[in-house]
């Protein structure tokens, strides 16, 4: 059975490596494990303004690792849980599978930051607002996101990976 693992630094340490991220400063992270404890996704969550927030994906590849779920509880903590208004993605220029990936997420594509990783590689960054998101469920009045996104065990995923580790 797969588990989603909220603040754990192996999560952290595992999106790192499959963005080539060497420090993402101040930040929280959401991973999705199988039942040997492994890994098949993370997203770390950095840069958060109040009013928006930078989400990086991790996965493994023909892992089949997405479901609605692992997407939901992502999405939640964005918009509900952080309240942000915005997320935002930033792709590699040269990971064509990642972009076409966060297109089918939703974000959309708003332009290039020009050499911004460590090597010179551009990265592109992609958008996403709350009300375009489609993995939440919207109060129609309000159009604002239900706040279903529940911290577990006095977690707060606003402290970062050295709160303590819980999942749910």
């Amino acid at each position: 059975m797969r588990k989603i693992i909220i603040g754990e630094k192996r999560v952290s340490d595992y999106v790192a490596k499959k963005v080539d991220e060497d420090d993402f400063g101040t930040h929280a992270s959401i991973g999705l494990i199988d039942e040997n404890n492994t890994i098949l996704a993370g997203v770390v969550y950095n840069m958060w303004s109040g009013h928006a927030i930078c989400m990086h994906i991790g996965a493994e590849e023909g892992s089949n690792w997405f479901s609605r779920r692992f997407a939901t509880a992502c999405f939640n903590a964005t918009f509900g849980y952080f309240n942000c208004n915005r997320a935002t993605a930033l792709v590699r220029k040269s990971n064509i599978k990642a972009q076409k990936f966060v297109l089918k997420l939703g974000f959309r594509e708003e332009g290039v930051v020009r050499e911004a990783c460590h090597d010179g590689e551009d990265l592109i960054m992609f958008g996403m607002l709350a009300r375009e998101c489609r993995f939440l469920r919207l109060k129609e009045k309000e159009n604002k996101c239900t706040n279903s996104y529940k911290a577990e065990n006095n977690y707060d995923l606003r402290l970062g990976h050295h709160a303590p580790r819980e999942s749910f």
